[in-house]
């Protein structure tokens, strides 16, 4: 039986609309592997033990967050990253304090390795921002997650497949005491700081489609002409 072309048609239709159902963007956390804090001499708390303090103590303080994204792909849609707040975590004499989120231009391996670098300290807290928010003593003992913009995103996905470090600082930097992530740390394992990923997974099956529907279309057309063959050879 020759199918009619229009039936395949119907058929290619279903299936990309199934394959591309299957392959809608699925949310992933990913741990932070590494955490810390850089001073303004270029001395850092890595690696290990992974506080990630930030604000103002005698000196400055700005954070870090290294993430794996090996397994990550091959792309990410959204991106926000969640951030535990400990108990007595929080000293906002004016009450409240903002913590901005910064692209990190050094390797993130010398990052999360803490190595000993003034520049690393600078780049922690300037450049591109990809989030930020407001913190109160009311954050304390509580996940706070901070959307990442299109800029963050953006340098995710370019660096799928490696790990990506994020900066932290409060601005503008305090003067007196004050500090958000006091009493931080990582946890065993590393549970106190994440990213939430929106994915897209490889979407094999649906590139898979035309081509299923171009072979059952030359089944098709193979069977048509052998049948008009025979027809021609029994009239004969």
């Amino acid at each position: 039986m020759n199918t009619p072309p229009r039936v395949l048609g119907a058929i290619a239709l279903v299936l990309s609309l199934v394959f591309a159902h299957v392959a809608s963007a699925v949310n992933t956390t990913q741990f932070a592997y590494a955490a810390g804090y850089y001073e303004p001499n270029g001395i850092a708390t890595g690696p290990g033990p992974d506080i990630y303090f930030v604000g103002t103590l005698g000196d400055e303080h700005r954070c870090y967050f290294v993430f794996d994204l090996a397994d990550i792909g091959p792309i990410v849609q959204d991106a926000s990253i969640s951030i535990y707040t400990p108990h007595n975590g929080v000293n906002a004499p004016n009450g409240s304090l903002l913590f901005d989120l910064f692209d990190v231009s050094s390797s993130a391996t010398n990052v999360a390795a803490g190595a000993s670098s003034v520049s690393i300290f600078n780049d922690l807290g300037s450049g591109t921002i990809y989030g930020s928010r407001i913190y109160t003593e009311a954050d304390e003992q509580n996940f706070a997650t901070i959307p990442l913009n299109a800029a963050a995103v953006a340098q995710i996905n370019s660096q799928l497949g490696q790990s990506f470090a994020i900066g932290g600082a409060i601005v503008p930097a305090p003067v007196d005491v004050a500090y958000t992530f006091g009493f931080s740390f990582l946890g065993n394992p590393p549970s106190n700081v994440y990213l939430t990923l929106n994915v897209v997974p490889e979407p094999a099956m649906i590139g898979m489609t035309p081509l299923l529907v171009l072979a059952a279309r030359r089944r098709s057309s193979r069977r048509g002409r052998s049948n008009a063959a025979e027809k021609s050879l029994n009239i004969r």
